[in-house]
């Protein structure tokens, strides 16, 4: 399969993603979110008519606990896309689920750039600056 067809199908997955409907409330920050459903509604089915598939396991790389989302070509299984989140060390497992579901959510909005503003954490509450920090040891 040649590289300016999977371009191609990439292209056309990307104009067939509209904005997300913010229909999740979190009641903490009293505002409204796309959750990972609404993300879910909106890419799969396009990424399927393209063949493409979307997998999103957590797996351990370098003794760390992350989400990797993937976007896979179906006609040749080669991965095209991927996006990779750590998770945070956790003991509770209804805490490692929330930390899993909000990082398949961001992980699988970054790879399309998925038009939601994000104002679901500090932008809702704006009382303080968040300095963000990239490890890439992973």
């Amino acid at each position: 399969m040649s590289k300016d067809n999977i371009g191609t199908r990439l292209k056309c997955v990307k104009e067939g993603l509209g904005t997300l409907t913010k229909s999740s409330k979190n009641p903490f920050f009293k505002s409204n979110y796309a959750d990972l459903n609404a993300h879910l509604s909106a890419v799969e089915p396009i990424l399927v008519a393209n063949n493409f598939i979307l997998t999103q396991p957590v797996m351990i790389i370098n003794n760390r606990n992350v989400v990797v989302s993937r976007v896979t070509d179906a006609l040749d299984n080669e991965v095209v896309l991927e996006s990779v989140m750590q998770l945070p060390e956790l003991e509770k497992m209804q805490d490692m689920g929330s930390a899993i579901t909000y990082a398949r959510r961001y992980t699988l909005g970054s790879l399309f750039a998925m038009q939601a503003k994000d104002d679901d954490a500090n932008i809702a509450t704006a009382s303080k600056v968040v300095k963000r920090t990239t490890n890439r040891d992973f």
